[in-house]
């Protein structure tokens, strides 16, 4: 049966509306959508028969791409023609670009059977064949074992290109895993390989411009490849011989299912447009479903809903209740930061994706729960896993901040001597030194209860009072502002206090920018400080560039430790972004200026060993990792003993390791010898037993110990609740996860007074607009929802829902260019 190229076009439209209606319907609908064709009507119900027609043409390609579909007869007349040494036997798929056939050679010299494609068309201008043979030449450079490898390829007599390729026998991914009824879990594990290649191709500079599942084989032996690389794109798109034609292979060339919106729209590919296309797949392998029905859809609704709407949370269209349980949270999260239709918005790589798959798998925080305090919390207590409370931070803030500037006093003083202009500088940086002492010594009095307050205040609100006082007694003393600013941003910082740290450290590089003369090294650490908190908010991009500049200022000083500190920052940064080996080289260097300034036995020695350790830890060298990490314990066993608080977080850090090597019982082991420490220490330092009970329960609830998992968490929770306000992120952080843990048992009732502490929380701190207090208002209502209390979600709608500061747009807006400084 031969149609026209008209008659494919609608060929499929027809056979992807009724496809899926119901049998009865199928008769009146036929009779509508063919219009009295015989032959069209013929073909589809051959079509829906599953007979005559290759799969392929009834999976969803843009429709712009009709005219490039050719009749089934021409493809099926190109069996048995030859093409180079090979003999073509039958068609395997059918796609917008090309037909793929297996193929084998028989020109006497040895039997292979190999996947042909051709492409539809010749090429008939110079620049398409010089074009086509560069894209050729980058792809045979691949070598990646998920990946279907080119083998030869180049023009027929007739001008077809055609690729020879790697014969792949396999089911897409979504059959395999569905075939074989995998688990979360493998589903998850299989993607990663998937990933892999993917970011293999992207570190040679092309991507694949199609991924779907039908793209993606896995193998009898269960190992996913990577095929039809045949419409793929070098990102240099200056080519091999440095011209700058980058209009070749503009077509769009993918499945709308899973393109891109900016490759709906037609505008440039880059690497996070893959991002993107493998967040729909991992949608589907998760859901079963895709997320958006765009079939029969005409190329403008096709962009209107993939570019202008959300799909729904993987989650919410999954059938099975405990489907629903598994996928609602970080599975979700880490699907809609994949797919988010801003490109900035999504994961900078396909490897950050796949390392934050990694993280769930390995029951730690994901990077795509940014927006969430708790998570953010997490991170933080890992970061600083001295354990101490809140007190202890702003007081050694605030004590290191009057320190520093006595020093700089008696620097100031001892210029006296020097001439005039010298002199001059000198007693401003004394004025300026006296009254930051003189405002540190009075806020540290306002908190003490005999002093002039009469009671206890709490550290907020002594946070709060010196920035109003900034603000109103200090306009006529800007570089002191500035001073305050910073260290008083800094220590919100600490508190986890995010969107009442942002504007602080604004104002303090604000002052620097805008000063006709500044100090340096104060500008270097108010950039510092501000890549501090772009760095922990994610914005890792810009914070590189804050961190760069500040370290640009320190190059003309001796390296000291602040120079150290500066290195570890820009590390981080950097090993969030995925380059390790800049990290590890930083990181390094930050090592060997602590070791000569301070010796090798030093704390922050230690601590660079920690992050060290992590990195390997990160690459899957366990053994470099845990000799950095007992390296790190011994010099602070040394200094302290076994009872500090560093112990702690050294045995704590081994314990993570071990279970992202899958070695479950020394992982517990250091988990309980890091507890039994913690419980041990001083009162005040009670605080460092939380962070080693809520990753042991975690190992615990993994292997289905119920009971002992929650009694951790009930210690976490009230160890933090004994200490901390209700604001405070740890404590809201152990009443969010022991909440999820009762709702995963469906304890409904008991679960509702941890979740709603924290959404009450949320809600006063970040505002009810904020996508974290969202998250806790969606939880209760669900609780609501299985406890029958129709009220309590009514009332849960009629709370107004004024935001406090929509805190994600304040980071994107006014993050700034740190190359003005």
């Amino acid at each position: 049966m031969k149609l026209s190229p008209q008659q494919w076009q609608r060929f499929r439209s027809i056979v992807e509306q009724v496809d899926d209606c119901p049998l009865e319907r199928r008769a009146a609908l036929l009779d509508e959508a063919t219009a009295g064709d015989d032959e069209l009507r013929a073909a589809v119900e051959s079509a829906l028969d599953g007979s005559d027609v290759p799969n392929a043409f009834l999976r969803p390609i843009d429709s712009g791409l009709a005219g490039a579909v050719i009749a089934e007869s021409a493809v099926r007349e190109a069996v048995a023609r030859r093409i180079g040494p090979y003999r073509l036997t039958e068609v395997a798929a059918v796609g917008g670009m090309g037909t793929v056939y297996r193929a084998e050679r028989d020109d006497g010299q040895f039997s292979k059977q190999v996947a042909v494609k051709l492409l539809h068309g010749p090429l008939n201008s110079p620049e398409a064949k010089r074009r086509f043979a560069c894209e050729q030449q980058a792809l045979a450079t691949l070598e990646h074992p998920n990946i279907a490898r080119l083998l030869d390829g180049g023009t027929a007599q007739d001008g077809t290109a055609y690729l020879v390729m790697e014969l792949v026998d396999g089911e897409p991914i979504d059959e395999y895993c569905d075939g074989r009824d995998l688990g979360v879990c493998a589903r998850l594990k299989l993607f990663r390989s998937v990933c892999s290649a993917v970011s293999y191709a992207h570190q040679n500079l092309i991507v694949h411009r199609d991924l779907k599942p039908g793209n993606i084989l896995v193998t009898v032996d269960g190992a996913p490849k990577l095929v039809d690389f045949g419409i793929a794109r070098i990102l240099d798109e200056a080519g091999a011989d440095g011209s700058s034609d980058a209009t070749i292979t503009e077509l769009r060339a993918m499945t709308p299912q899973y393109g891109s919106p900016e490759q709906i729209r037609g505008e440039k590919i880059a690497t996070v447009s893959e991002v993107y296309s493998l967040g729909v797949v991992l949608y589907e392998l998760l859901s079963g479903t895709r997320p958006y029905d765009l079939r029969g859809r005409t190329p403008t609704e096709v962009e209107r809903i993939v570019c202008e709407k959300d799909p729904p949370p993987p989650s919410s269209v999954i059938a099975a209740p405990d489907g629903r349980r598994r996928l609602a949270g970080d599975l979700d999260t880490i699907v809609r930061k994949a797919m988010h239709r801003d490109a900035t918005r999504r994961y900078a790589s396909v490897q950050q994706l796949s390392d934050d798959i990694g993280r769930y798998l390995d029951g730690f925080p994901v990077v795509a729960r940014r927006d969430s305090l708790s998570y953010r919390a997490a991170k933080f207590v890992r970061r600083h896993r001295a354990g101490v409370t809140a007190v202890a931070l702003i007081f050694l803030s605030l004590t290191a901040g009057l320190i520093g500037t006595l020093a700089g006093l008696t620097r100031a003083r001892s210029a006296n001597n020097l001439a005039s202009a010298e002199a001059r500088r000198a007693a401003r940086e004394a004025d300026k030194a006296s009254q930051v002492a003189r405002f540190v010594q009075e806020l540290l009095a306002s908190a003490d209860p005999m002093g002039p307050s009469g009671s206890q205040v709490t550290l907020r609100e002594l946070l709060d009072t010196a920035g109003a006082r900034i603000d109103t007694e200090l306009t006529g003393h800007p570089q002191v502002q500035a001073v305050l600013n910073r260290m008083i941003g800094a220590s919100y910082l600490q508190l986890g206090l995010f969107k009442d740290a942002e504007p602080r450290l604004w104002a303090a590089v604000d002052y620097h920018r805008s000063a006709a003369q500044s100090d340096q090294f104060e500008r270097a650490d108010a950039m510092e400080s501000l890549g501090v908190y772009l760095s922990r908010n994610l914005a890792v991009a810009e914070a590189e560039t804050w961190f760069r500049s500040a370290l640009k200022i320190r190059a003309g000083a001796q390296a000291n430790a602040d120079t150290a500190r500066l290195l570890t920052e820009l590390a981080g940064a950097l090993a969030q972004m995925g380059r390790r080996q800049e990290a590890e080289k930083h990181l390094r260097e930050a090592l060997a200026i602590r070791r000569s300034a301070l010796g090798d036995s030093d704390t922050s020695v230690a601590a660079t060993l920690d992050q060290l350790g992590s990195l390997f830890a990160a690459a899957g060298d366990a053994v470099e990792a845990e000799s950095l990490y007992r390296q790190s314990l011994a010099i602070r066993e040394s200094q302290f003993g076994r009872r500090h608080s560093s112990i702690v977080s050294s045995h704590q850090l081994l314990a993570r390791l071990f279970m992202r090597t899958g070695d479950e019982a020394r992982a517990e082991s250091a988990y309980r010898e890091a507890v039994a420490l913690a419980r041990e220490l001083k009162s005040h330092h009670r605080m460092a037993v939380v962070q080693p009970l809520l990753d042991l329960s975690l190992l615990l609830q993994h292997q289905n110990r119920i009971e002992q998992a929650e009694s951790a968490l009930i210690e976490a929770h009230e160890t933090a609740a004994s200490v901390l306000s209700p604001w405070h992120y740890v404590r809201m952080t152990t009443a969010h996860r022991l909440g999820g843990f009762l709702i995963a048992r469906k304890r409904f009732e008991e679960a509702e007074i941890y979740v709603r502490q924290t959404y009450d929380a949320l809600r006063e701190h970040v505002g009810a607009d904020h996508p974290s207090t969202n998250a806790l208002r969606s939880q209760l209502v669900k609780i609501y929802e299985a406890l029958g209390r129709n009220d309590a979600i009514a009332a849960l709608a009629d709370e107004p829902t004024e935001s406090a500061g929509d805190y994600d747009q304040s980071i994107r807006l006014q993050t700034r260019d740190a190359r003005s400084m």
